[in-house]
């Protein structure tokens, strides 16, 4: 072999090596398991945040593929180090995933700080399940609060200062079953105070709880030294709902009761039928109709006008969809709260479809809902109160977010103008119909056909 024969099948040599290098990686690319993130909502407010961290199981019929596997979030998705896809043969696992991440291996108990008044956050449990999931090259999933939230109201009518607000009777240890998920108290186990933190100074505080049935006791101590103290029979909290609470303090004594309108994770309802006697308003819509079931979460329904209106935003994220591209959170991805939702461009929540006068568009709602008309909207206006509508805001020109203006999307496009929709505006405490653009951002309510 002379010289430049050599040298030609050394540089052939090279070039395949080269090639086949950069085909693994590109393989290993493709093969990388990433987990789309949905959460309703952060006690923070936030949603996940760079480098948060979640531990990810998955199980398959033969067997773990993988325990607990370290998982971190690059902004848009959770990728965990050298954690590739197992082969399409071995048939679909179980993906089961929980914030924040415990080195200790998957969370199977967990237990509520007693002292919260530096914060929630580390007694917020997430988790989220997704089964039968098949090789492919993201997956979406869903994470649920496990624990209860409390947020307490505090109208005080003396001339002193709320320095501590104390929430007793509640276990604070839980079992978690990530299976379902669901989290519960332990067994005989000892309740506790829990010391609740102080989210406006005198007036609105937080804890997290354990879900469970307990009778509560709220204790309300003022810088004059008085300590006031009242309990309400057994109720029953669930995991993953928020519930408000009214404290009215009267010189010696307290009094506790729920506020009308329950503003929820998901759904929380009522504690009490008519909590402190109080008289329905009736220009807020009844919101404790039953529950819809879709994409993994529940809303709360009401009927208006002879017709079912889901009472709160969509926060559905649609096969596929990545956050950022049609789909916002509010606040340009720094807030997705239950009651907030997700905003929509027009085109991703039809999903396809068109609209024609006078017929239903399902898009993205559920089976057996469409997205309301322009002229739904304009009934609704006249039935509900301003408190109906979510102060979600709407994504706007430049992809800026509007937080003083919230919208409702309608299916119906302005015939002026193909690049403009109806939606129900909130602005300047008014209710009306503007045409907007088809490319913001705006939430959605479904209707039931």
């Amino acid at each position: 072999m002379n010289y430049f024969t050599s040298l030609f099948v050394s540089l052939c040599t090279i070039l395949l090596v080269s090639g086949c290098s950069d085909r693994n990686a590109t393989d290993d690319s493709v093969r990388t398991i990433r987990i789309v993130p949905s959460i309703q909502t952060r006690v923070s407010g936030l949603y996940f945040e760079p480098n948060d961290c979640i531990g990810l199981t998955i199980v398959q019929s033969s067997g773990h593929y993988v325990d607990n596997s370290r998982m971190i979030y690059d902004g848009s998705t959770f990728v965990g180090e050298n954690l590739v896809w197992y082969d399409a043969s071995e048939g679909p696992a179980t993906f089961m995933a929980c914030y924040p991440y415990s080195s200790e291996g998957l969370v199977e108990s967990f237990s509520v700080a007693e002292d919260q008044r530096s914060g929630c956050e580390t007694s917020d449990l997430l988790g989220a399940v997704k089964k039968d999931v098949e090789p492919t090259s993201m997956v979406n999933m869903v994470f649920y609060h496990l624990m209860t939230q409390l947020d307490i109201v505090v109208n005080n009518n003396t001339s002193a200062t709320v320095t501590e607000v104390v929430v007793s009777g509640f276990v604070p240890a839980a079992t978690v079953d990530l299976s379902v998920p669901t989290a519960t108290a332990v067994p005989d186990g000892v309740p506790a105070d829990i010391m609740a933190y102080e989210v406006t100074p005198g007036e609105a505080y937080r804890v997290i709880l354990v879900p469970q049935q307990a009778a509560m006791t709220v204790t309300v101590r003022t810088d004059d030294g008085e300590v006031r103290t009242k309990s309400i029979s057994s109720e029953q909290l669930e995991g993953g709902r928020r519930y408000n609470l009214s404290v009215v303090l009267d010189k010696q004594r307290v009094d506790l009761a729920l506020s009308g309108e329950i503003s929820d994770w998901i759904d929380g309802g009522s504690l009490d039928e008519n909590p402190g006697g109080s008289t329905p308003d009736p220009d807020i819509p009844d919101a404790d109709g039953p529950t819809l079931e879709y994409a993994g979460e529940r809303y709360a329904t009401t009927v208006i006008d002879g017709v079912t209106w889901m009472s709160e935003n969509l926060r559905y994220l649609p096969e596929g969809a990545i956050l950022g591209e049609d789909v916002w959170t509010p606040g340009n991805g720094t807030d997705q709260s239950g009651d907030l939702g997700l905003l929509y461009s027009y085109a991703m929540a039809m999903n396809g479809a068109t609209s024609t006068s006078g017929d239903r568009v399902q898009g993205i709602c559920p089976s057996g809902w469409h997205i309301p008309s322009r002229a739904e909207l304009e009934t609704l206006i006249s039935s509900v109160s301003l408190d109906f509508i979510s102060d979600a805001g709407y994504r706007g020109e430049g992809g800026s977010w509007v937080y003083s203006t919230s919208t409702l999307m309608s299916c119906d496009l302005d015939t002026s103008s193909s690049d403009m929709c109806f939606v129900l505006r909130k602005k300047n405490g008014e209710l009306s119909i503007r045409s907007m653009e088809v490319g913001w951002g705006f939430s959605l309510r479904c209707v039931k056909d």
